[in-house]
């Protein structure tokens, strides 16, 4: 496929998902979207616990239950050098990065990391292997 044919499916991907709110960031490669994931974590409002957690808590929500101090990436999909590279720019910011497990972290994970398989440009769908739980679970967080 010719380079103007798959920026055309892409821009017709984007408008499709722009018209039903979804956000669409395009990112020049796996470092920068790496980033952009750390970046998303920071700038959002901390989780709010559902359960009397063994956690440091923070300020109450807007649902009067504290806050979550810590902020939680979880990324099961990742291969070891990208999951190595999101972990180190995690910890900068004193976040957890995890990719197993995350069943036993549903009340607090910040960000699901995920990656498709392929994309529709006629729907704007994304197809997700989810073979794995922790991949199905960060793909609903």
């Amino acid at each position: 496929m010719a380079p103007e044919e798959i920026q055309d499916l892409v821009q017709d991907f984007t408008a499709k998902a722009t018209a039903v709110n979804a956000v669409v960031q395009e990112l020049p490669n796996m470092a920068a979207a790496l980033q952009y994931v750390v970046d998303v974590c920071e700038n959002k409002a901390p989780c709010e616990l559902m359960a009397d957690e063994d956690v440091e808590k923070g300020p109450n929500g807007p649902n009067g239950v504290p806050t979550r101090v810590q902020r939680i990436v979880a990324a099961p999909v990742l291969n070891d050098e990208d999951f190595a590279t999101l972990e180190a720019a995690c910890k900068e910011k004193g976040f957890l990065c995890i990719r197993e497990g995350l069943r036993n972290h549903l009340a607090g994970i910040d960000v699901g990391l995920t990656s498709a398989e392929m994309g529709v440009s006629s729907s704007a769908t994304c197809l997700v292997n989810t073979d794995n739980e922790n991949a199905r679970l960060a793909g609903m967080i």
